[in-house]
């Protein structure tokens, strides 16, 4: 794999839920990354990780999101 391919990884203070769709995730939590960059969440064990894609960026008033399709 090439390394500008590799999934990055974010560890969560909370479980990530096994039920859940998607997840929004601060830009500043993956400072670098682009929309199409697949993303390993986990929480703080590491036991549960989802894996997903950033589908798309929103922003508010303060804050910028990507928002990860997670793999079912």
């Amino acid at each position: 794999m090439d390394p500008s391919e590799r999934p990055w990884r974010i560890s969560r203070n909370a479980p990530v839920r096994a039920d859940a769709e998607g997840i929004f995730v601060p830009v500043v939590d993956l400072a670098g990354a682009s929309i199409g960059d697949r993303v390993i969440l986990s929480g703080p064990g590491g036991e549960d990780a989802r894996e997903g894609v950033i589908a798309e960026l929103t922003e508010n008033s303060d804050q910028s999101f990507f928002r990860v399709e997670l793999d079912q």
